[in-house]
């Protein structure tokens, strides 16, 4: 039982690291790589040309969100992307709403690829193969061979036992009938063969 348990355990952690590999494989390829794709589609290959999160379609909701998080300054989007920062126009507050929000201004940041690093970024962050439908389909197919591998470890450790326990006892057969040394074929220990002369009298 304990031998099962162990077994089953590994399955499944081997399950959960195929299935951490796809997702992450999916994000890397896929979500980043749809925003890096799309930067280079655009032609943000340049200080001069570099465009910002609303030039190029994720400039609100969900995508926009994604996006910042994603272009954030510590991550590994930002190894390819680089970014340039604009002035903002000064706001003026009324001196009688010193206590109001200051409205939120557009977004400024500017995002460009170098064209030194528009290769190498394609080739990492391709996204060929890499869709929903085949991480849906790689979770599902690992996940039945999970449930399969569980259900059959009690036939496998049960003829794995047999197995062994077959070749110790042949094991110890062979060892004993070394040990009890040869024997004639009909059960009889052999006559001793070492040749006898025969005591001829000398002659007087």
């Amino acid at each position: 039982m304990t031998d099962q348990s162990t077994l089953a355990t590994f399955v499944w952690v081997v399950f959960l690291g195929v299935c951490f590999g796809a997702f992450y494989a999916y994000y890397h390829r896929r979500l980043l790589g749809d925003i890096l794709r799309t930067f280079i589609a655009y032609g943000a290959d340049s200080e001069q040309n570099a465009l910002t999160l609303a030039n190029i379609g994720y400039g609100e909701g969900i995508k926009h969100t994604f996006a910042k998080f994603a272009l954030r300054r510590s991550s590994v989007l930002r190894k390819t992307i680089h970014t340039v920062y604009e002035e903002k126009a000064p706001v003026k507050k009324d001196p009688d709403e010193l206590f109001a929000k200051a409205p939120k201004l557009p977004c400024e940041q500017r995002y460009y690829i170098p064209e030194e690093k528009r290769i190498t970024a394609e080739i990492r962050y391709d996204g060929k193969g890499t869709t929903a439908s085949t991480l849906i389909i790689t979770v599902a197919v690992f996940f039945a061979v999970a449930i399969i591998a569980v259900s059959l470890l009690p036939w496998i450790i049960r003829n794995y036992h047999n197995l062994t326990n077959f070749a110790g006892s042949q094991e110890e057969t062979i060892t004993a009938e070394q040990n009890e040394g040869p024997e004639s074929v009909d059960g009889n220990a052999p006559e001793d063969t070492q040749s006898t002369v025969p005591n001829y009298a000398l002659p007087q």
